[in-house]
């Protein structure tokens, strides 16, 4: 059983760009294992490509981020779509960007969008286990107020 939580962080400016880094690393991390699953390599060897490409992460984070590709890269296949044409931060926001038809505010909103979508997400599986006691030991929500804790 799997339980997935969206939320919004509400952090101060120093924790704000802590975050905002390990995110897009773990975007980065994501692409990159996405694309040594395309050349054919093993979700192993993606992850020890990947993790020399990203010492920054943990192994937890980067092991999330092969199975994470791996899960785009089996999705893609089972729709019948060619992973090759996938964009990540969608294929919609990408087309409107690629048009060049927006100035000013407009084309600043549209890039913030894609960018959000393409860099904004952060995967931590716990696991149901003795030793962990149902946390993932990067990220874990203490109860009284709700706190995030990295």
């Amino acid at each position: 059983m799997f339980i997935t939580t969206c939320f919004k962080l509400l952090v101060n400016m120093g924790e704000k760009e802590q975050i905002l880094k390990l995110m897009r690393n773990f975007s980065s991390a994501v692409r990159f294992s996405y694309k040594r699953l395309l050349e054919g390599f093993t979700p192993s060897q993606a992850y020890t490509i990947t993790r020399k490409k990203f010492p920054e992460l943990n192994s937890h984070y980067v092991n999330c981020a092969v199975e994470k590709a791996k899960e785009i890269f089996q999705s893609c296949k089972a729709r019948g779509q060619n992973p090759k044409k996938l964009i990540f931060g969608g294929r919609t926001l990408f087309e409107k960007l690629k048009k060049n038809h927006l100035q000013g505010k407009r084309l600043k909103e549209l890039k913030r969008k894609w960018r959000e979508k393409r860099q904004g997400t952060l995967i931590s599986v716990g696991a149901k286990h003795k030793t962990h006691k149902g946390k993932s030991y990067n990220f874990s929500l203490t109860p009284p107020s709700l706190l995030c804790a990295l």
